[in-house]
């Protein structure tokens, strides 16, 4: 390109053949294009393959970041998933130790606790009209009764083996990664629990049930209804927002600021 080169010309000139165009505007400048009609000459970078989620078909009840389960969506959910694939670029991004408790962790404590699935099955019947009932309260039952249903025997030992491995010492942050709760057409940010400072692994258990009951608050609920049909909602509200919860050493994000953002939803 070419500015102010015939600034006192008093004519447009204007033309185009197969390979340019040339354009003289009137007493400014003069303008040559050419049309390119070869490849971009910027290569186009390829999506780096170790962040590929992997195809997983053994799931287990609890998974470390850096074990190549934690990296598959449909075991941890985005979350976790996400900070899974991180750690693998250790040279590139700080991604603070963890571990996951898989969605089969979850239904593993429905499966062991016969009152909790009788009380989801109550509040989707109540949802489809299939069952009358004041659906607030009905939530606020299957929550509470979350929070008093102590983690089951299996999925404390396999918690409490990872929770070996990390320092504990330090204070951890617990909250939830369900499946699908981050998609194109879902975006659950804030609806369900995080907890910050939890130290003693006791603390750690309480939280995890406290998070998997926030899976059932009134306004979680309402958010999936409001987006689901309520024959979706019988089939969806479990199965596909299956939950996962993570555990994240917290006092890390305090010694890595550009880091602090990961704990929130």
């Amino acid at each position: 390109m070419i500015d102010n080169l015939a600034p006192s010309l008093d004519m447009i000139v204007h033309r185009q053949n197969k390979d340019s165009v040339l354009s003289i505007p009137m007493r400014r400048c003069l303008r040559l294009y050419h049309r390119y009609e070869d490849d971009c000459p910027v290569a186009v970078p390829k999506p780096a393959s170790l962040l590929l989620e992997p195809l997983i078909t053994d799931y287990p009840l609890a998974v470390s970041f850096t074990d190549r389960e934690c990296q598959s969506s449909d075991i941890v959910g985005g979350k976790g998933s996400s900070l899974a694939l991180l750690s693998t670029l250790q040279h590139q991004v700080l991604v603070p130790p963890g571990l996951c408790l898989t969605v089969a962790a979850f239904q593993t404590q429905l499966e062991e606790c016969s009152q909790l699935q009788k009380e989801i099955t109550t509040l989707e019947k109540i949802v489809q009209g299939k069952l009358s009932g004041d659906l607030k309260q009905q939530c606020e039952k299957t929550v509470s009764l979350f929070g008093l249903t102590p983690v089951c025997g299996s999925v404390e030992a396999a918690l409490v083996t990872l929770l070996g491995t990390l320092d504990t010492s330090t204070s951890f942050a617990v909250r939830s990664s369900a499946v699908g709760e981050d998609s194109e057409d879902l975006s659950a940010a804030g609806q369900n629990a995080t907890f910050l400072g939890v130290q003693r692994h006791e603390e750690v258990l309480q939280a995890i049930q406290k998070c998997w009951g926030s899976l059932f608050t009134f306004q979680s609920v309402q958010y999936r209804r409001a987006i689901m049909t309520q024959n979706e909602f019988a089939t969806d509200s479990i199965e596909t927002l299956d939950f996962a919860s993570k555990v994240i050493m917290a006092d890390h994000f305090a010694k890595a600021k550009s880091m602090r953002a990961q704990i929130f939803s």
